[in-house]
């Protein structure tokens, strides 16, 4: 199964584990979680999301997707076409978008009206709090910014280029 999104995982001695790969955003009408994984999610004791985001307020978890340097522009690390296209498909204004981390722009560009606000992510971290299972993470929010901030700048573009080939 390496096209799965789903891995079950056995080891002597210990009640079975479930791996499933997840993403930050969520087009339901692309992707459905399958019925399965709510009842995964019943049948274990401890959920493990990669970060638990309810813990961080939403205005932390914007400053870390944002620079302060007033000598920071994000139009800096594209051509004038990528620019554009970025700018577009993220519908953010020019002043706002332009301080953005690069990282964070691409899931500016994927989201439209008619997706819902949660992702795969928070909305399985919601339903496993909701049936009263412990959550931990993986890492912490900040683990998560500290390891992004360490990509540069530059390279976090280029991600951004590649995707948009």
């Amino acid at each position: 199964m390496t096209d799965s999104l789903l891995w079950k995982i056995n080891r002597d001695n210990f009640p079975p584990s479930f791996l499933f790969g997840t993403i930050h955003i969520y087009d339901s009408t692309v992707f459905r979680i399958p019925e399965m994984i709510y009842r995964l999610i019943d049948s274990v004791d401890i959920y493990l999301p990669e970060s638990d985001t309810r813990r961080v307020p939403y205005g932390e978890i914007r400053n870390r997707m944002i620079v302060t340097d007033p000598d920071y522009s994000l139009k800096n690390f594209f051509d004038d076409k990528s620019y554009a296209e970025i700018l577009s498909l993220s519908e953010t204004e020019t002043d706002i978008l332009d301080k953005y981390k690069p990282f964070f722009v691409s899931s500016l560009m994927m989201t439209d009206e008619n997706m819902p606000d949660d992702s795969v992510d928070f909305e399985l971290l919601n339903y496993a709090s909701s049936v009263g299972k412990t959550v931990c993470e993986l890492e912490s929010f900040e683990e998560q910014m500290n390891a992004i901030d360490n990509i540069p700048y530059r390279e976090q573009a280029e991600i951004i280029e590649r995707s948009m080939l």
